[in-house]
């Protein structure tokens, strides 16, 4: 099991379970909030910026974004499924936002970054916004914290940078030898 914390909200964590779930817990008190699923183990949880949303990453080759909604009156906690990012042709390891919310990376086993939109408007229902074949299996990506570039480890021995500024519409980068 895996276990990360909201940011902006201290007192509650998401654990990876061995059941194809993600569960939602509130601390110290160990009470069970919500609960988030895959058709497959999940090996990659992320939360945005606010605590309001969360990414899960899947051996399903999916990435989900869930909204996390709490009851004004009764506290409960909700996880709703808002969106499915689909591409990828094995699993999906590692995913995060970007620092404004409005875009996540999605990375893993088939060699390629993604990147796709995840603003409340969004008219792409999912589908991807650009990628970056790299080759080797992606062991983590993020956004850089001062503009639009994607930091990844591919396989054990190899760092990159990649400097989307310029790129636009749907494109594939191959990333040679």
């Amino acid at each position: 099991a895996q276990a990360m914390q909201i940011p902006s909200v201290p007192l509650v964590v998401a654990v990876i379970d061995v059941d194809n779930r993600a569960h939602l817990y509130a601390v110290p008190s160990g009470a069970l909030l919500c609960t988030i699923a895959h058709s497959q183990p999940i090996d990659a949880l992320a939360f945005d910026a606010d605590g309001e949303r969360l990414l899960s990453g899947s051996r399903d080759q999916t990435a989900r974004l869930w909204r996390i909604e709490r009851d004004g009156t009764t506290g409960a906690m909700t996880a709703r499924e808002v969106r499915t990012f689909v591409g990828h042709g094995k699993e999906v390891t590692h995913v995060a936002f970007d620092k404004s919310g409005l875009y996540v990376v999605t990375a893993g086993g088939d060699g390629v970054l993604r990147v796709f939109d995840a603003s409340n408007d969004s008219a792409t229902k999912g589908v991807e916004l650009m990628r970056f074949e790299v080759g080797a299996a992606v062991v983590e990506a993020t956004f850089a914290p001062d503009g639009p570039r994607i930091l990844a480890q591919v396989g054990n021995q190899k760092a990159l940078v990649w400097d989307f500024a310029d790129t636009r519409g749907v494109v594939t980068l191959r990333q040679r030898g």
